[in-house]
């Protein structure tokens, strides 16, 4: 299990993000990716307050991935870091399938075009979402045990990174890709 530290915002200067990047960081790829989040039909991930539990299905060019997050909060419901479980899949569509036939239901769908880059150790994702806009990610991850020191460490320096790579940005929710969706609906998210 992979545990994730990360930030995201909402990217304000796109192309000299992008120019920083392309000198001194490594591109790690460009990719298209459809990612269905499931729920229960008695158990909506999504109705919690806050959302704790993700499990998805994500669709990309050449690979698919089967994944279960979930979510560490302090007191105040912020997010400290992510526990991933993720498996590849060959067949995103067939995994979909599976999933409706046992009753799951595809409760949203997100689609973005993310470029990743390496930075210091860093992951780096601009993301232009669908329906949502542009964002930037800063993400650290881990097979170590995290605790609150820890993690406020190192997102501190995910701060940092943001700041250096020149960065101009607006504070996003502190919610994932498909709380923002579903709240842009005008449904409830917690």
């Amino acid at each position: 299990m992979n545990k994730e530290i990360e930030i995201k915002v909402i990217l304000k200067n796109k192309k000299k993000v992008l120019l920083f990047l392309n000198k001194n960081a490594k591109k790690i790829e460009k990719k298209e990716q459809k990612d269905s989040y499931f729920i229960l039909p008695d158990n909506n991930f999504f109705k919690e307050n806050p959302v704790r539990r993700y499990l998805r299905v994500r669709s990309q060019e050449k690979s698919g991935s089967l994944d279960y997050h979930f979510c560490h909060l302090d007191e105040n419901g912020k997010l400290l870091w992510t526990d991933e479980y993720k498996t590849r899949i060959e067949d995103s569509k067939m995994m979909i399938k599976i999933f409706e036939n046992l009753g799951l239901v595809n409760y949203i769908e997100v689609n973005k075009k993310r470029l990743v880059y390496s930075y210091n150790g860093f992951q780096i994702s601009i993301d232009e979402v669908k329906g949502l806009g542009t964002f930037i990610e800063v993400e650290f991850s881990t097979m170590e045990k995290l605790n609150k020191t820890k993690s406020k460490l190192i997102k501190d320096k995910c701060w940092t990174i943001l700041s250096e790579i020149g960065a101009d940005w607006i504070d996003a929710p502190n919610l994932g890709y498909p709380d923002l969706l579903i709240a842009s609906q005008g449904n409830f998210v917690a």
